[in-house]
């Protein structure tokens, strides 16, 4: 009777030992989120089609960089930007010009990370700019000269989260804007919009701030 009480408290004990250990165990779902603060880096490839601007398609590697807001697992701001040097002709004269766009998106996380996959959708509005060193006339000396205009973009990717903090991010994705002003030696011009498209492959990596 005695070695069966024994027995039995022991059990018992067992049990209430191993209970927070098996509670304490949590799905990668629930490790892994997309939540809180992000900040990531990474570069690319940005291929840029324009009519009268440069080439039928001119590719060409790019820096990226992003900060964002996850309200939740669910949906998130994004701060975005891509910079590449590429040739452009304006006023019938190429230049090498730094080509950037600024994009402010909605990014949506279908469902929770998948295990240690994440993917997401996302829609931008976009901001140009394309900035180059030379004489503008009236002028006699080389000055800058500033493109800007408009676009949106849709596109997807995935993270593949390498710890709670830390993944990788792969997106596509393609724009459709327009460049319309000009400015440059003290002077400002509005021309007729040019259209301006492009596809952006993106590779980086996110940290997660959120925790």
């Amino acid at each position: 009777m005695r070695a069966t009480t024994i027995m039995g408290a022991a059990a018992v004990l067992v049990a209430l030992g191993a209970g927070p250990t098996v509670a304490q165990r949590t799905p990668a779902s629930e490790r892994f989120h997309t939540h809180g603060l992000f900040l990531g880096v990474g570069g690319g490839q940005l291929t840029l089609e324009s009519d009268g601007l440069l080439p039928p398609e001119d590719s060409r590697v790019s820096l990226a960089g992003r900060v964002g807001y996850g309200f939740g697992d669910r949906v998130a701001l994004v701060v975005s930007g891509d910079l590449a040097r590429i040739y452009l002709t304006h006023d019938a004269t190429e230049s090498e010009f730094e080509f950037a766009h600024i994009g402010l998106s909605a990014r949506i996380h279908p469902f929770r990370a998948l295990g240690r996959f994440g993917p997401f959708i996302e829609g931008s509005y976009l901001r140009y700019a394309a900035t180059t060193d030379r004489t503008v006339a009236p002028a006699t000396v080389p000055s800058r000269l500033t493109l800007e205009g408009t676009g949106a973009a849709a596109g997807a990717g995935v993270h593949l989260f390498l710890s709670r903090v830390l993944s990788l991010e792969a997106s596509a994705a393609l724009t459709d804007g327009k460049l319309t002003k000009a400015t440059g030696a003290g002077a400002e011009e509005e021309f007729d919009p040019v259209p301006l498209r492009s596809r952006l492959l993106r590779f980086g990596l996110t940290w997660w701030l959120g925790t």
